[in-house]
Order: C-alpha cells, then sequence, then structure tokens
C-alpha cells in the first residue's frame, strides 16, 4: 500500500512538473502561420434579371501592415454601372446595374494597396461573367426568353385575336387618312365652300399678292406663278370646272366667251414662266388691271348670276 502511494505521489509531480512545462503554450495559445494575401471574386444573384442588380463580392486579405486606405483603387470595373460600394474588413461589395441583356463582364480585377513600406501593390482576381435574363417572362431563372412571346403571350387565342384585329384596324385608318388626303389634294382648295364669294377671295388675295412686291424684287415667275393660280381658282369657282389643274389650252376649250381676257393674260403668263420671257413693270400693271376688270364683270351676282351679262358658255 505504501508503495503505490509512493508512486502516485511521483506520477503526480510528473504532470505538474509537464504543465508547468506547457504553461506559456496553452495561456498563448499556438500561433498559426500568417495567412496569404490574395484576392477573390464572386457574384450573387447569378443570374440576375434585366434591370436588376447583382452583388460583386471582392474578399481579399493583405500582406502584413499593409493597408487599402478610405478610398479603394479597383481596377477593371470601369465598363460597369456601379450603383454603391461597401468596403467592410477583408470584403468589399460592389452594387452593379443589370441595364442590358447583355452579360455583365469584367476583366481581370486589381485591388490596390499600401504596405507597411509605403509602396503602391495591387492584389489579382480573374475577371467574372454574370447573366442577364429578361424580366418579361419566367423571371431569371427561365430559359425560354423569345422576346416576342414574352411581351405578347400568343398561347390565349383571344389575345393573338386581339393583336391581328388591332394591326387591321391601324392598317385600315392608315389607308383612310390617304385616301382622304390625297381626295383632298385632287379637289383643291376650291373645294372648301369658302365664307367670302369667289369675286372677293379673287381681289383680295391679289392685294395680299402685290403687298410682297416679288415683281419689283425680280421673281418675276415666282409672281406669275402665284398670279395665275388666283386667275385660274377664280375660273374653277364661277365656271365649275377644275381649272386649277388644267393647262391654258384646256381651259381654253372650256371657257366661256367673257373668259377671252383672262385666257390673254394666262397664256402671257405662260411665256414668262416657261419660256423666260421677261415682263415689264408696264405690263404687269396691265396684266393685274386686266383681270380686276374681268372679275369685276363675271362676278356672280346674289342671285347667283354673273353680272352684268349671264354667259351659258363657249369657245375662246
Amino acid at each position: 500500500m505504501h508503495s503505490r502511494m509512493h508512486a502516485l505521489h511521483i506520477f503526480s509531480s510528473l504532470v505538474a512538473v509537464l504543465l508547468f512545462i506547457a504553461y506559456p503554450c496553452l495561456s498563448h495559445g499556438i500561433q498559426a502561420p500568417p495567412k496569404a494575401s490574395g484576392l477573390s471574386l464572386s457574384a450573387e444573384p447569378s443570374p440576375v434579371a434585366v434591370g436588376g442588380t447583382v452583388r460583386l463580392i471582392l474578399r481579399y486579405s493583405l500582406p502584413p501592415g499593409a493597408g487599402l486606405g478610405s478610398d479603394p483603387e479597383i481596377k477593371g470595373i470601369e465598363d460597369l454601372s456601379v450603383a454603391g460600394k461597401e468596403v467592410g474588413e477583408g470584403r468589399i461589395v460592389l452594387t452593379v446595374i443589370a441595364d442590358s441583356l447583355d452579360p455583365i463582364r469584367t476583366g481581370p480585377i486589381e485591388l490596390g494597396f499600401v504596405d507597411k513600406a509605403g509602396r503602391k501593390g495591387y492584389l489579382r482576381s480573374e475577371g467574372i461573367e454574370v447573366k442577364v435574363v429578361s424580366n418579361i417572362k419566367g423571371g431569371a431563372d427561365s430559359e425560354d426568353l423569345s422576346p416576342i412571346q414574352g411581351i405578347i403571350p400568343l398561347a390565349n387565342p383571344w389575345i393573338r385575336w386581339a393583336v391581328i384585329i388591332g394591326t387591321v384596324l391601324l392598317a385600315a385608318a392608315a389607308l383612310g387618312g390617304v385616301i382622304l388626303a390625297l381626295k383632298r389634294r385632287r379637289k383643291g382648295p376650291s373645294s372648301e365652300a369658302p365664307a367670302d364669294p369667289p369675286h372677293i377671295r379673287a381681289e383680295r388675295d391679289i392685294e395680299a399678292l402685290l403687298r410682297e412686291n416679288l415683281f419689283e424684287k425680280g421673281e418675276q415667275k415666282e409672281f406669275y406663278f402665284r398670279f395665275t393660280e388666283i386667275v385660274k381658282r377664280y375660273i374653277e369657282a364661277i365656271r365649275g370646272f377644275p381649272a386649277a389643274e388644267f393647262t391654258t389650252e384646256e381651259i381654253a376649250q372650256r371657257a366661256a366667251e367673257q373668259d377671252r381676257p383672262a385666257l390673254n393674260v394666262l397664256r402671257y403668263a405662260d411665256l414668262v414662266k416657261f419660256a423666260d420671257e421677261i415682263a415689264t413693270p408696264g405690263r404687269k400693271e396691265e396684266d393685274v388691271s386686266c383681270i380686276l376688270a374681268y372679275i369685276n364683270v363675271t362676278a356672280p351676282t346674289t342671285k347667283g348670276e354673273e353680272g352684268p351679262e349671264k354667259d351659258k358658255g363657249g369657245t375662246a
């Protein structure tokens, strides 16, 4: 019994010595080797819906004594639409907007730092690509991204027919507008019922033309083009045929005897407009006076007749 107690005492003493020797290691722990510096890049979510945002996460480990500074320098993200940046211990999170259906791609990423000696250095990571998908049909996880079917679900027969009918109605409306415009153009300005009688309108238009002084500015052809247009519209209004679209000789075939003075002016105007005839100021005044007198003679009365004598028509 005594020998056992002596052996136990010796064992306890040895344990105490070993604990005393190992105490510094137990109190301070085992020192792990320093973590290697480096940079890694990941993205979440992936893929991302167009118009949404993706978080690019840069996890970094700096060399001992190095620092990033208040605004870390990051290369390789210049082409991205970065909406935000969060800098934390060992991690930087970039919020990037998926502003198109093109994949979000980065080149190799470089993170700048300053080592303990004040020298500039960079941590480098490979680039990353994040798929961008339509958010119209199926969300970010959908593989069926047909653009037209995503916007118009043609599987529904009612919607299909609505699209077809709408397209037909739009085409019919466009065609109707074209036809109406052609009819108005064919009928000419005199097809609209004016508030003033034709002789008042013609005299007013001639006075307005004279105030522009086109002839005095050397624009003889322009003056006679405008002048004969007024005369033809007046003939059209009182004779009932589309004189504005007729040549002078075509008008002569349907004109009345009283229209002969106007025909003489129209024939001379054709020489000025098309044969480079030079009109004198005196001839221009004579032509204007002749047309004003012609309008006064043929102006309709309140009963719808010409004054002073109704001419039923003839060939001039």
